[in-house]
């Protein structure tokens, strides 16, 4: 059965991987008698050429992708805090028009105890035990 890591004990040559011991390594890109060293571009044919062509732009394109990743991951970034930022402002508008209402009822229910000769909330709890607090920018 193979495993995941046979490929690590053939030799690097069978896995696409030039050894520097090797006399092509060495002479790789010296000049020969079509112009280029064993493995060279002048030693190339011109479907290799466009395979080594290819490649190249192939690993651009994938730096492009990488690029752009990183300008998405920081639009998105600016779109949360906007969001973020937009609700809590709604959050906040919420939270104060609650409490203007509570203090409206507060003050009609003070008056009109005090019409019929009644106490009402004299500690002040019953405004302080139901009011909201706003949401922090953080």
């Amino acid at each position: 059965m193979n495993s995941a890591l046979d490929w690590l004990n053939e030799p690097s040559a069978s896995r696409g991987i030039m050894d520097p011991s090797s006399p092509d390594f060495a002479s790789w890109g010296q000049p020969n008698s079509s112009g280029g060293g064993p493995g060279g571009w002048g030693g190339m044919d011109i479907s290799e050429k466009l395979g080594v062509v290819g490649q190249g732009v192939s690993a651009f394109s994938t730096l492009a992708e990488i690029y752009a990743g990183f300008k998405g991951m920081k639009l998105a970034k600016d779109q949360f805090k906007f969001q973020k930022s937009a609700w809590n402002q709604n959050f906040n508008a919420q939270v104060k028009d609650y409490n203007n209402q509570l203090q409206d009822q507060y003050a009609h229910r003070s008056a009109m105890a005090a019409a019929n000769n009644r106490s009402f909330d004299t500690g002040g709890n019953w405004l302080s035990s139901r009011q909201q607090t706003p949401a922090t920018g953080g």
